[in-house]
């Protein structure tokens, strides 16, 4: 999409001349995107990859254009809403903190972050409303299991 608005502001789309800021905001959201919808094993956050720099830029992105805004630099319309922001920052910390303590304590080898998406989550805890079965301590147990033998490996 960014690529598809620079095409169209340089052949001199007159409504496109001033999207510069939407450009870099799109790239930077496909970037956070990127890292956070790995599900093969080439794409996995491992030890030392990029995808922890990206994250934390995002995190470091998310800072900046709230302190822009709290300090009347650039107006609500220039920056995301507080809910969005606040669940993004919620989903990069807990991913960094995820990897972190993954690879570092755990010693895996990569970390799948497509597993810890809120689709995977809801499909799994939806089963048993599904089934019209009552949410037990057993089936919390059960998702912990899967999920630390899915989202990560040392192989």
């Amino acid at each position: 999409m960014a690529s598809r608005l620079k095409y169209y502001q340089e052949i001199g789309l007159e409504h496109l001349q001033d999207c510069d800021g939407t450009i870099e905001f799109t790239r930077k959201l496909n970037d956070l995107f990127d890292v956070l919808n790995g599900w093969h094993p080439t794409e996995g956050i491992r030890q030392g990859s990029s995808d922890f720099r990206v994250m934390k830029e995002g995190l470091e992105w998310l800072d900046t254009g709230e302190q822009q805004l709290v300090g009347g630099h650039i107006t609500e319309q220039k920056f995301l809403a507080k809910t969005p922001v606040d669940g993004l920052r919620v989903t990069l910390k807990s991913t960094v903190d995820l990897r972190k303590y993954l690879l570092t304590e755990k010693k895996f080898k990569y970390v799948l972050t497509r597993k810890f998406n809120q689709d995977p989550l809801e499909r799994f805890l939806g089963m048993p409303a599904r089934l019209r079965v009552e949410i037990t301590t057993q089936i919390c147990r059960q998702f912990c299991m899967c999920t630390e033998r899915s989202a990560c490996t040392r192989c």
